[in-house]
């Protein structure tokens, strides 16, 4: 590449340089995103429905018994799939107080039974 400096600090281009740009390899760049939509196809996209179809299965369990708004019902699995399929002594007095002793077990064991 032949260049001149300009008065404002800048370069000038002085032979035709089209070619240096023209063609450019792009192979690693579409490796790589080919390699992204192949996760998300293989990986990512089988791993979100199976939660959801989990999700959905607890949901219409804990609907089904107890009478929750839909935002309890979330933070209840959110909360439970966070810690393992138990739901500490703090959310529960803090967050679902209303439920027995032997509720909050059968949530659990339910959501273990579910989510594995």
């Amino acid at each position: 590449m032949e260049w001149e400096p300009t008065k404002d600090h800048n370069v000038r281009i002085l032979n035709d340089t089209i070619d240096l740009y023209r063609y450019y390899d792009l192979t690693v760049q579409a490796e790589f995103l080919y390699d992204c939509v192949a996760e998300t196809i293989e990986k990512i996209i089988p791993a979100e429905l199976d939660y959801l179809g989990k999700y959905d299965r607890l949901a219409h369990y804990i609907n089904s018994n107890f009478s929750l708004p839909d935002t309890k019902v979330d933070l209840l699995i959110k909360v439970l799939d966070q810690n393992k399929g138990i739901l500490s002594k703090n959310k529960s007095e803090k967050e679902f107080d209303d439920f027995t002793e032997e509720e909050v077990l059968g949530i659990e064991e339910r959501f273990r039974a579910i989510f594995g």
